[in-house]
């Protein structure tokens, strides 16, 4: 079972590829998104990743890791602090902070770091079989 305090981490290098293949399935092709040169005229140094992709994968870990099989995600915010640019590799890291047991509900603390800086933070509740 579950416990207050327990972590789960995800290391991921943001590859161009994985923004390109985003804008054609969210349909989100904001320049700021797929233009290098539209991003640096708008003072970004290139692309921004899409913040829905970094929820992406922020549910791979809810799915598979923490607390994995059989958890359904019914509550996501993020807070995004500094952009997120293709190749960075970032730490995505969770911690449960509370668990009801009769609701079948655990609600987790979501930190997202490039190079030890805070790039996001946010929260997940989610709904678990146990």
């Amino acid at each position: 079972l579950v416990k207050i305090g327990q972590t789960a981490k995800l290391f991921w290098t943001v590859k161009n590829s994985e923004i390109i293949a985003f804008a054609k399935l969210s349909g989100d092709v904001n320049p700021l998104h797929i233009s290098r040169k539209y991003a640096k005229k708008h003072n970004f140094k290139n692309v921004l990743v899409h913040g829905y992709l970094l929820g992406a994968k922020i549910s791979s870990i809810i799915g598979t890791k923490l607390p994995g099989k059989g958890c359904l995600m019914i509550y996501q915010s993020i807070n995004f602090h500094k952009p997120i640019y293709p190749k960075n590799r970032l730490l995505i890291s969770t911690k449960v902070y509370g668990i009801n047991r009769s609701l079948k509900i655990m609600n987790l603390k979501i930190n997202v770091k490039r190079n030890k800086m805070l790039i996001a933070t946010g929260e997940i509740a989610c709904k678990i079989p146990y």
